[in-house]
C-alpha cells in the first residue's frame, strides 16, 4: 500500500470530506498523512481513526494584512508546507484545491511521487476571485493551466464541474467522487420542536453555514405567503443576526426556529423532523451555480424531498430522480413560495418523492458506493505513467 500525503492550506480545524476520505484511504491500507495550516485552538498533532494529522503553525498569518506583507505572507505557508510535505516520503500527494497545487507538484517532483489535484470546488470560478481584477484572474488561470496538465489524476465533486474542467483543459478527464453522505441505515427519532408544537406547520429546514449565497433570505420572505409553513434553521455564520432581525421585521419571527450547529448524528434528528429540505444555492458564481451541495444528498438520505435551485446539476438530480420541486429564480420569494407549494400540493405525490429520496440515497448516492470511485482515482494514480 501506498504512503498518502494530503496537502490542504485551509486553517479549519475538520472538514467532514477531507476526514471521510482520509479514512477511505486508511481502512484500505494506505499509510495517510494530512497536512494543513494550524487554525486557532487546534492542536498542531492528531491522531483520528487511521490516519495523522498535522497541523503547520505559520506566524506571518498574524500580521496586519498590509500589501508589503504580501510575500511573506504568501511564501512562508509554501516553505513550511513543502518541508513538512518532503519529510513525509509520500508516494502519492493528494493537493486540495488550487492554492498548494505548485507546492504539491514540486514534492511529486522531487520525491518521484505521483500527485492528484482534488479540487473540490471550479476554483477560478469561485465567489472570491470572480471580483478579482481580470490580471488577477488571469494568473490564476495560468497557474491553474499549468498544474493542473502534470497532475497524473483530477477529482471532482460534481459531473458539470468535471464537464468544465474538460472544457477548459483539453486533455485532463476529471473523475467525479460527489460529496453524499454517508448510509443512515435507520431513520433517527424526530427532534422536538417545542416552539411549533400544536400548529400543524409543514417544516422547512435549512442546515449549514448562515452566509450570503445560500438564499436565506429569500426562505424567510417567502414565509410571507407560506402562513402554513415554518422554517428550521441549523447552523451559525455572519447573517445569523441579520436573519433573526429580518424575521421580526416581517412578523414572522414565530414560524421561524433557530438552532446552533450540532453534531452530525444530532443534525440527523433535525432533518428528519422536517418536511422539505432546502438547497437554494443562488448565482453567484459559476462554481456553485454547476454544484449539488452535500447537505442536499444528507437530505435524500433522510427521506426529506429538497425545494432547489434550477441549475444544472441540482436539476438533473431532481428531475431524473423525483426527489422534490424546482425554483426558476432562487432570488425571487414568490418563486420560492409556489416550489414549496407544488411540493406539498398533492399528498400521494409528496409521499412518492420521500419514498424516491431515500431509496435513491440507499441505492446510489452515498459513501459506501461513491468510495469506490475515490479509490479508482488513487489506483489510477499509481499506475499513471504521466
Amino acid at each position: 500500500m501506498a504512503k498518502v500525503c494530503m496537502i490542504q492550506f485551509g486553517a479549519s480545524r475538520f472538514l467532514t470530506r477531507v476526514d471521510r476520505e482520509a479514512k477511505t484511504l486508511a481502512a484500505t491500507g494506505h499509510h495517510v498523512r494530512l497536512l494543513a495550516i494550524a487554525g486557532r485552538g487546534a492542536p498542531l498533532a492528531e491522531e483520528r481513526e487511521g490516519y495523522t494529522i498535522q497541523r503547520i503553525r505559520v506566524r506571518s498569518r498574524g500580521l496586519p494584512n498590509w500589501r508589503i506583507l504580501w510575500p511573506l505572507r504568501t511564501w512562508e505557508p509554501c516553505a513550511r508546507m513543502l518541508w513538512r510535505g518532503w519529510r513525509a516520503r509520500a508516494d502519492i500527494y493528494d493537493v486540495r484545491d488550487l492554492e498548494p497545487l505548485a507546492v504539491g507538484w514540486l514534492l511529486a517532483r522531487l520525491r518521484r511521487a505521483k500527485l492528484i489535484y482534488s479540487s473540490d470546488e471550479l476554483c477560478l470560478d469561485r465567489r472570491d476571485l470572480e471580483d478579482e481584477p481580470v490580471w488577477k484572474r488571469r494568473l490564476y488561470g495560468a497557474y491553474e493551466r499549468f498544474f493542473i496538465q502534470r497532475a497524473d489524476v483530477v477529482i471532482v465533486t460534481d459531473r458539470y464541474h468535471g464537464k468544465a474542467l474538460e472544457e477548459r483543459y483539453p486533455g485532463v478527464r476529471p473523475i467525479v467522487v460527489r460529496n453524499v453522505s454517508e448510509v443512515v441505515k435507520r431513520l433517527p427519532k424526530k427532534v422536538k420542536l417545542p416552539e411549533l408544537d400544536g400548529q400543524g406547520l409543514r417544516v422547512l429546514i435549512y442546515q449549514g453555514i448562515l452566509a450570503p449565497g445560500r438564499g436565506l433570505e429569500e426562505i424567510i420572505r417567502s414565509l410571507e405567503q407560506l402562513e402554513e409553513c415554518a422554517l428550521l434553521v441549523v447552523g451559525t455564520g455572519p447573517l445569523a443576526h441579520d436573519l433573526l432581525l429580518l424575521a421580526e421585521d416581517l412578523r414572522v419571527a414565530d414560524r421561524v426556529v433557530f438552532r446552533d450547529s450540532v453534531p452530525f448524528g444530532e443534525l440527523l434528528r433535525y432533518m428528519a423532523a422536517a418536511d422539505a429540505g432546502m438547497v437554494l444555492t443562488q448565482d453567484s458564481c459559476r462554481s456553485d451555480f454547476l454544484a449539488a451541495p452535500k447537505k442536499f444528498y444528507e437530505y435524500l438520505m433522510l427521506g426529506v424531498p429538497v425545494v432547489a435551485s434550477d441549475f444544472p446539476e441540482l436539476r438533473e438530480l431532481v428531475t431524473e430522480y423525483a426527489v422534490g420541486t424546482l425554483v426558476d429564480d432562487p432570488s425571487d420569494p414568490s418563486g420560492v413560495a409556489r416550489a414549496v407549494r407544488a411540493m406539498f400540493a398533492n399528498s400521494q405525490t409528496y409521499q412518492q418523492m420521500c419514498k424516491n429520496a431515500r431509496k435513491v440515497a440507499l441505492k446510489r448516492f452515498n459513501w459506501d458506493i461513491e468510495k469506490k470511485g475515490l479509490l479508482v482515482a488513487f489506483d489510477r494514480a499509481l499506475g499513471s505513467n504521466h
